[in-house]
């Protein structure tokens, strides 16, 4: 089990713990979170927040009340912390507490005056194991290279993935801006900082994507670059790992908002989607946590945090089309495709009836297909209730 002890709220704030969510106001005797499940060693969990902070945020008031909506948070392994209102950087940060006698001290006292709220447990299907399962403190510390040797990375909305910076690096470059020479030790000094997201990086035409010999089919065909240069080169062969940080790039985009975490979520999805050669069982696996991801994006995000148009392209024509259909389902049901793809309809155009509902047998072998592109698309979102979905 893991413990957050609060020292105090300094400002009226939603916290949210995994995907449940409350609201607290400033001096409310609120005093922490207990008992946070650790299902096996790798579990993680996270903690958010969301409150106003200045709009001048350089440590001078402007005199004003008005402020901007932050969203930040931190993801944590097992351990005992404590939460503190930083005023100087507007932020509660968290802190480990290694003096076990002295934390459970404190904590059996709120306990006791009943100022501290235990773990949700209202999530009847499962939905955080199912979401984060993959994900372990080894995928986490290479994505957010934590400082110092701590058990928790910090989050925010406002983060960049090195994909995104080398994408402005270039745009100013070619601006004439910079001077690639000069910029490029700038450049890797802030690729080590901490407040990047080091994704897998995922170049669809790149030269380990293309092989010179094999140029039209791996243009087709994304097979090789999946299993060879993705799976087995960056991951190390391990699967499992892949999913994992498909996992967290998305609850860094549903949770904070993410741009880049997005864009990667998107990214992953595509790759293994214009890939022939994927196993059956993987490809099952990845349906069922595709289909509980989108039915849990609110629909006045979807716009947002979707990218209509890969997903459109994904089931129009792409090697796994027929073997999403749990997550095709759930695109149909949030208005996120029509319930008929063009494709389907060029095929069927002589039957007048609209398909109002597509079944599949999950268990029935289907043959594959092939796909085209893709975009992304960013921005906040809001927690609102005790859980999204």
């Amino acid at each position: 089990m893991s413990n957050i002890i609060f020292t105090n709220i300094a400002i009226d704030v939603t916290i949210g713990i995994d995907l449940g969510s409350f609201n607290v106001i400033k001096n409310q005797p609120f005093k922490g979170i207990v008992n946070i499940p650790h299902i096996n060693g790798t579990d993680l969990h996270v903690i958010h927040f969301q409150h106003v902070i200045k709009e001048n945020h350089d440590g001078d008031s402007d005199g004003t009340n008005d402020g901007a909506w932050l969203r930040y948070g931190y993801w944590f392994t097992r351990g005992n912390y404590y939460v503190v209102y930083n005023e100087n950087q507007e932020l509660y940060e968290i802190f480990q507490e290694n003096d076990a006698i002295k934390y459970e001290l404190v904590m059996k006292e709120y306990i006791s005056r009943n100022m501290v709220s235990e773990y949700p447990k209202i999530d009847e299907e499962n939905r955080w194991e199912i979401l984060s399962d993959k994900i372990n403190w080894s995928i986490v510390k290479s994505i957010i290279i934590p400082e110092k040797e701590n058990n928790f990375v910090y989050v925010d909305s406002s983060m960049t993935t090195l994909e995104e910076n080398d994408l402005l690096h270039r745009t100013l470059i070619k601006d004439g801006h910079f001077d690639d020479n000069e910029n490029n030790n700038n450049n890797n000094n802030n690729n080590n900082l901490n407040d990047i997201f080091h994704y897998t990086r995922i170049k669809f035409k790149s030269k380990e994507a293309i092989r010179d010999n094999y140029k039209m089919e791996d243009f087709q065909d994304k097979s090789f670059y999946f299993n060879e240069i993705i799976i087995n080169k960056k991951f190390s062969g391990e699967k499992n790992n892949f999913i994992g940080e498909l996992q967290f790039s998305f609850l860094n985009s549903i949770l904070f908002g993410n741009y880049g975490s997005s864009l990667q979520w998107h990214n992953m999805i595509e790759l293994i989607c214009q890939s022939s050669n994927i196993n059956k069982n993987f490809i099952k696996f990845l349906d069922n946590i595709l289909s509980v991801e989108i039915n849990l994006i609110p629909n006045d995000y979807k716009d947002i945090l979707i990218n209509e148009k890969l997903w459109i392209s994904l089931f129009k024509e792409s090697f796994q089309k027929d073997n999403l259909p749990k997550t095709h389902s759930m695109l149909i049901k949030h208005h996120i495709i029509e319930t008929e793809t063009q494709h389907e309809q060029e095929q069927e155009q002589e039957q007048d009836d609209e398909i109002d509902e597509i079944n599949y047998d999950e268990d029935e072998e289907t043959e594959y297909h092939r796909l085209d592109s893709s975009e992304d698309e960013d921005g906040p979102t809001i927690v609102q209730g005790i859980y999204y979905g």
